[in-house]
């Protein structure tokens, strides 16, 4: 049978190295950032949202359908797909972040791929806007310095 052991040794023991397994050195530095490991690292359902939802609704990939209501028949593939899907019906997602923020529109497809092409698409299009009023800017100042002065004409009495 073991013999008790007093908190004064358990201690002293810990302190110098010897193997009591649960009080070794190591456990003092590596148990407490077990914890810490444990509350950070996101629940289950948020981790690994993979398989058959329901209403038709399938998904491959971390955080996709996070938020998900009553939606029906959408398929989300790639990490946080159709994260903010509430009530959408019919979309269909490859790729990360594909239509993130979409909430209710329905049938919609998308990818990541697509979705950089667009927003490589809308920044071109705001340079060209930008580059359009300057022109405008100077066909205006440009105008307005070849008017001529208004001449007061005489009145004749």
């Amino acid at each position: 049978m073991n013999r008790p052991t007093s908190l004064t040794t358990l201690i002293r023991a810990a302190t110098r190295g010897t193997d009591l397994s649960p009080l070794r050195p190591g456990f003092f530095f590596c148990g407490p950032a077990v914890v810490v490991a444990y509350f950070i690292h996101p629940w289950p359902d948020q981790a690994a949202a993979e398989g058959d939802f329901g209403n038709g609704n399938t998904a491959e990939g971390s955080g996709t359908f996070l938020n998900l209501s009553t939606s029906t028949d959408n398929t989300g593939n790639g990490a946080n797909t159709l994260l903010n899907n509430t009530t959408a019906i019919g979309n269909t997602t490859t790729g990360s972040a594909a239509l993130t923020n979409n909430t209710t529109g329905g049938f919609n497809t998308a990818s990541a791929r697509t979705v950089a092409k667009q927003q490589c698409i809308i920044l071109q299009q705001e340079r060209q806007i930008e580059a359009l009023a300057k022109r405008v800017d100077k066909v205006s100042a440009q105008a307005e310095m070849s008017r001529p002065e208004p001449q007061l004409a005489a009145t004749i009495e």
